[in-house]
């Protein structure tokens, strides 16, 4: 570890998150049903959250709130390759908080200053991991690390 942070590069491979947003669609393509549209008729995850956030943004908010509990999120999360290097950072037994999918929408406009997760933890001994589902850079959005 330098600097505060770890960069593990291919924490999950590329079927791993093919999968993901897979799963990640079902949920939002229940969500597109309850609305009483037709999943069928959205090409991407994408197109399907931003149907639901300009058309039925109480069923977006509910379908983003139910991906946490995906049982592939909590699987992912405790990858032996990640917990390995939780375990390498903090030297014991860890405990795995709920994992949450993290979309950044560009129409958001509850932005928030450079902050640090730490709400309902029981320890300062926490480590967070950041694992972007797509290539990232500064225009699309990257993790800033203060030192």
């Amino acid at each position: 570890m330098e600097n505060g942070f770890v960069i593990l590069e291919k924490a999950l491979d590329d079927d791993e998150i093919s999968d993901l947003k897979d799963k990640l669609g079902i949920v939002y393509s229940q969500a597109i049903t309850n609305a009483g549209a037709d999943p069928e008729g959205f090409q991407s995850l994408d197109e399907k959250y931003v149907f639901l956030r300009d058309s039925h943004p109480e069923l977006k908010a509910r379908a983003y709130d139910l991906t946490k509990h995906l049982e592939i999120m909590s699987r992912y999360a405790v990858k032996r390759r990640i917990i390995e290097t939780v375990v390498n950072i903090v030297g014991n037994e860890v405990l795995v908080d709920f994992p949450q999918v993290r979309i950044d929408d560009p129409m958001n406009n509850r932005l928030l200053p450079l902050h640090q997760e730490g709400y309902g933890q029981i320890s300062d001994n926490v480590v967070t991991a950041w694992i972007p589902l797509q290539d990232v850079d500064p225009e699309v959005g990257t993790l800033a690390v203060e030192l």
